[in-house]
């Protein structure tokens, strides 16, 4: 049987409201913030007026630390939009790139001040996070999103837990 499009939305209104709670955000606002958008906006998609889309949607799985068939999974909602793939993709390559910019920087400094054997080892596994990140972009062509994303968004946040241990360490 098929769910109507207000069943639908419901159904995404409610998976968004259980996420937001489950992940300690106490408030639309709270989601909202982490998202650097109004309150209205997780509002109205808890509500079912409006559902996440493009850079907010990508924004929203970021932060809820899902993957698109978490949120729009069931029978009759198996659709990407050419809009919402193309937001992914153009934040994931802006990502990346300046990801690839903090290595560069980071390994001037490691050149600059000689660096100890474990600043060698951090620098050298970003290099290969880095080559894995851009591996997986070009997959694209070869690959369903789901795989290309899944790899690319596991290895940039490797990468990012790396620079960030390295410079808080």
């Amino acid at each position: 049987m098929t769910r109507s499009i207000s069943e639908q939305k419901k159904e995404i209104a409610q998976k968004i409201k259980l996420r937001r709670k489950q992940l300690g955000f106490k408030t639309q606002a709270d989601l909202a913030s982490a998202l650097e958008l109004a309150p209205s906006y997780v509002g109205k998609w808890e509500s079912g007026v409006h559902e996440p889309t493009g850079k907010n949607l990508e924004a929203l799985l970021d932060v809820l630390e899902w993957q698109y068939e978490d949120l729009f999974s069931g029978p009759s909602r198996e659709r990407k939009t050419i809009t919402d793939l193309a937001a992914i993709i153009d934040r994931q390559e802006r990502d990346m790139i300046a990801l690839e910019g903090e290595a560069r920087t980071l390994k001037a400094k490691v050149q600059e001040i000689g660096g100890n054997a474990k600043d060698r080892e951090l620098l050298k596994k970003a290099k290969t996070i880095s080559k894995e990140l851009w591996d997986a972009f070009e997959l694209f062509d070869e690959a369903d999103w789901d795989t290309v994303m899944g790899i690319a968004r596991g290895k940039q946040r490797r990468l990012e837990k790396k620079n960030s241990d390295q410079t808080t360490g």
